[in-house]
């Protein structure tokens, strides 16, 4: 029990021959002489605190062992005699009350326990026993009915759950489990029933070894194998532990990986709510900006239209202006001047585009000639004569030093090259004025159909004319396109001249022979 609950009232009501309430304060001393009832008072105190008459020990205080003393006898009052072998005693029936009332620290809280023992006759063996509780202190009166006997079982309840208290029915042990709650007395009820009987048997020891085995070791020997069972079930415990809190930690990375899944996910919900709502403005900015830009724009649709249909009536007006212009002019010498020069003027611009197709630069101009050259090297080649190589190996070396030496040392070789022309086309020329007309055509078609003239039919002499043809008119126009560059670049015309009379020359000879 807690020290600081004190004892501070015995209700002993047929008790034996105690009817009365003792005060208890501070320290009480019983003293008496033998006989006088001491060790009732001790007995009672153990019976409402153990409860268990198997337990309780009566009068051992006294005699300082077991007696014959019983809860019968303290009840109906044993008066230790005998009648034709029957017990005598002084009440022939009795309902006994035994209370202890404790009372807590500057008295803020009292509570009363005890025991009710009914027996209706002598005949009885054991009586009526019923625990009771009443959470405050009682007097003697509150056992007694108005004719000043205790009460009976109904009135008696009654008055304990009237003053908020319990009757135990179901017995001792929910009587002694509630007593040693925390809330109540605070003890151990197991360590009380051991312990209580013998300190109140007042009887000494023989040796420490006794009490410890009697009153702290177990009666029986320690069972190992319940050790070793609750050791191994400690250890699956344990292990069952371990395993929960791995359990705990995965649970909370998951926790953690949900709870951040859920914010990401929220995040990328927001997201895309503030994209939509952004593009939703923006999209609304561009429509304000699209419809004020179309207004302003049907604004000058409708001053560009108005303009049109102005002009529209006005152009009728002008065209006629125009064509009465243009009649005075024609008639005047001046305006004729001014037409002839208006046309030549077209015609200079289609040259000058042309020209610029071909090349605008010098560097392009004298490109053109070497591709011309080696065009006009290509052609020469090919005629259908034995001309020595030699000819046209000077002129492969003439359009090569046009290459080397550039822009800078275009006239000097661009005459090289075109003595070196010159000098091949008469050699061709020579060369065509001593073959026959049958020989030359035979060599014709040996070198352009690959077969003799006797195996070739009439389509292809018109085959070979019409390749001659073609080729004579490409050496045309590429005389025509030394001419504009001549004039273009300043370069002499007598000497691009030149080039195009051996040129000229040499198709005469093809045209001659086909």
């Amino acid at each position: 029990m807690n020290p600081t609950i004190c004892l501070t009232r015995i209700h002993a009501l047929n008790w034996y021959g105690y009817k009365d309430t003792i005060p208890v304060e501070g320290n009480m001393l019983l003293a008496g002489v033998t006989g006088s009832g001491k060790s009732i008072l001790m007995d009672l105190i153990q019976f409402v605190l153990v409860g268990d008459q198997r337990l309780v020990r009566f009068n051992q205080s006294a005699t300082g062992d077991r007696s014959d003393r019983s809860l019968k006898g303290y009840c109906l009052g044993d008066t230790k005699e005998e009648e034709n072998g029957a017990t005598q005693y002084m009440r022939s029936r009795a309902i006994t009350y035994v209370a202890l009332e404790f009372t807590w620290p500057n008295g803020k809280k009292s509570e009363t326990w005890g025991i009710r023992v009914e027996f209706a006759s002598a005949a009885e063996t054991h009586g009526k026993i019923t625990p009771f509780f009443v959470p405050e202190s009682l007097a003697r009166g509150d056992f007694l009915d108005a004719e000043k006997c205790p009460l009976d079982y109904t009135a008696f309840k009654a008055f304990a759950e009237g003053r908020k208290g319990r009757i135990y029915p179901e017995g001792i042990e929910a009587y002694l489990r509630d007593m040693a709650q925390p809330v109540h007395l605070n003890f151990d009820k197991n360590v009380l029933r051991s312990l209580l009987p013998t300190a109140m048997s007042f009887t000494f020891l023989k040796s420490f070894n006794e009490f410890a085995r009697q009153f702290i070791l177990p009666a029986d020997k320690l069972d190992v194998n319940d050790v070793t069972a609750s050791y191994r079930t400690f250890l699956g415990y344990e292990h069952d532990l371990n395993d929960l809190n791995d359990q705990l930690e995965k649970l909370k990375v998951v926790h953690d990986t949900f709870i951040r899944f859920t914010e990401l996910r929220r995040d990328r919900i927001l997201a895309r709510y503030l994209e939509a709502q952004l593009r939703s403005e923006h999209a609304a900015e561009l429509l304000q900006s699209d419809e004020s830009r179309l207004s302003k724009l049907k604004e000058e649709y409708a001053t560009e239209e108005a303009r049109l249909k102005h002009l529209e009536e006005a152009i009728p007006n002008l065209k006629q202006r125009i064509d009465g212009i243009k009649a005075s002019v024609n008639e005047t010498p001046e305006g004729r001047l001014y037409s002839e020069l208006k046309s030549r003027n077209e015609k200079l611009t289609h040259q000058i585009s042309q020209l610029t197709e071909i090349g605008t630069t010098l560097e392009q101009a004298l490109a053109s000639r070497v591709r011309n050259a080696r065009s006009w090297l290509k052609e020469l080649r090919a005629l259908p004569l034995d001309i020595d190589g030699a000819p046209a190996v000077s002129v492969e070396r003439a359009i090569h030093a046009i290459e080397q030496g550039g822009v800078l040392k275009a006239g000097e070789t661009l005459r090289t090259l075109g003595d070196t022309a010159q000098r091949a086309a008469a050699e061709a020329k020579s060369d065509g004025e001593r073959t026959t007309v049958a020989g030359f055509r035979e060599q014709a078609f040996k070198r352009f159909l690959g077969r003799p003239t006797a195996n070739v039919k009439p389509d292809a002499h018109r085959e070979l004319v019409a390749s001659v043809q073609h080729r004579a008119k490409r050496l045309v126009e590429r005389v025509n396109g030394f001419q504009h560059i001549a004039a273009r670049n300043l370069v002499s015309v007598e000497r691009i001249k030149l080039k195009v009379l051996y040129e000229l020359d040499a198709l005469g000879q093809w045209l001659l022979y086909a």
